[in-house]
């Protein structure tokens, strides 16, 4: 039974070694690489030539550039460092109180679930329906738990100015770190690849030149 692989042999269409090589190929790591994932096929005559991709270099340029400024705004700005600062420091306590508007207990809400509290409470019924009385009573004491529990979310002050600037460089070195390792990884493959398909298409060639 034929495979996706051994199809072109089965039905006789193409049974030459570099055919049923380039084709198997495109499932290993090199050729699943050059064939855009063993999506495309890989040339017949010449091995193709693999480049990284350049948003590699374009994180690299961002990361560092990122890092520039961090250090610039340091060493040559001070007061437009500290006014950056200064805002940082006016959006976190707004978003806290932003935070305590929509956290905090509805007080015409509480009103409602009380109210309505004291009226079963009040409500005299037979006996046969006091389990229902008790019902309605537990329901309301327990939505009142829930839904007018205030938060229990404490302010913190946002960090001071010193560690936020040494944050904010040390993340940006650490990005660039990052960047280069992934690019210098991706060199490495990239290199690896373009050797293992030159090696490849001269082993096939030896073998089975193309006529020309």
């Amino acid at each position: 039974m034929p495979t996706g692989l051994t199809s072109k042999i089965y039905d006789g269409s193409d049974t030459t070694l570099r055919d049923f090589a380039l084709r198997c190929v495109r499932q290993l790591g090199a050729g699943y690489k050059a064939s855009n994932y063993g999506k495309d096929e890989l040339p017949k005559d010449k091995a193709p030539i693999i480049i990284v991709p350049e948003y590699y270099y374009k994180n690299l340029c961002d990361a560092e550039q990122k890092l520039r400024y961090w250090q610039s705004m340091r060493d040559n700005h001070p007061e437009e460092l500290r006014k950056l600062y200064d805002k940082k420091v006016k959006e976190h306590n707004l978003a806290f109180e932003k935070y305590k508007e929509s956290h905090g207990v509805d007080l015409k809400l509480r009103d409602r679930y009380e109210n309505m509290l004291e009226r079963v409470e009040a409500w005299d019924v037979k006996e046969d329906y006091l389990s229902l009385k008790e019902l309605m009573i537990k329901q309301l004491k327990e939505s009142i738990d829930f839904d007018c529990r205030p938060t229990t979310r404490t302010y913190e002050p946002f960090i001071d100015f010193d560690l936020w600037l040494k944050f904010q460089i040390e993340c940006s070195e650490e990005e660039v770190r990052m960047c280069k390792k992934r690019l210098e990884e991706e060199e490495k493959s990239t290199r690896e690849t373009n050797e293992y398909l030159k090696g490849l298409y001269q082993a096939i060639d030896e073998t089975e030149p193309i006529n020309k």
